[in-house]
């Protein structure tokens, strides 16, 4: 366990020294001059360069209000622990506009996920299989009114019995597939939601 803490404390450090340098380079700017800018002393930040210190909370927030920079980033600590990090792991995540209904935000969340987890080819075969649970959907919908209304959908000669059981077959096939990709938990966190401001 001190191992690790060891070990994570000369990653910050390092991260920090690296970053730090790198935009004192970029910005052309000398040691006196950061630290004067973010209130510490340039000695300090010359510990920090030199990885004598550990770059404080305090003082990486001072950077982020100067500088609109954070030196220790989660991609860059991430990174370093050859993890994937969370920012690049889903880079199409949908931040809501103002005003965009809930349905459409579901939507574009579930495209989203869709091209953060899955290939192209298993979202070419995904949209396939939506446009064939959308079309036998109707299909069978459209059977169920005729058959209701009593009204013929197509003349009898021309209406194959057996569409209708392909329809009820393929619509009971799909269904959990796409089950498993609605996010279920949001849906009813969302109509409860509304509920009890109603109330």
């Amino acid at each position: 366990m001190t191992r690790d803490k060891e070990k994570y404390d000369v990653i910050v450090r390092k991260i920090a020294s690296e970053r730090l340098k790198d935009f004192r380079d970029s910005e052309d700017l000398s040691q006196a001059e950061i630290a004067a800018r973010i209130g510490i002393s340039a000695r300090t930040l010359r510990n920090y360069e030199y990885q004598n210190r550990e770059l404080t909370q305090a003082t990486r927030l001072r950077f982020i209000d100067a500088f609109k920079v954070d030196h220790l980033s989660t991609n860059a600590l991430y990174q370093e622990l050859g993890l994937r990090s969370p920012e690049v792991a889903y880079p199409n995540s949908v931040v809501p506009a103002e005003g965009m209904s809930f349905l459409k935000q579901l939507r574009l969340e579930c495209r989203a996920r869709r091209k953060d987890n899955f290939s192209k080819p298993a979202q070419v075969l995904m949209q396939i299989r939506d446009q064939l649970y959308a079309v036998t959907s109707i299909y069978f919908g459209l059977v169920q009114l005729s058959s209701e209304f009593n009204v013929p959908l197509v003349p009898e000669d021309y209406r194959p019995d057996w569409m209708v059981g392909a329809s009820m077959v393929l619509i009971v096939l799909l269904l959990p597939s796409l089950l498993v990709e609605l996010p279920l938990m949001k849906v009813a966190a969302h109509f409860l939601r509304r509920r009890k401001s109603q109330s």
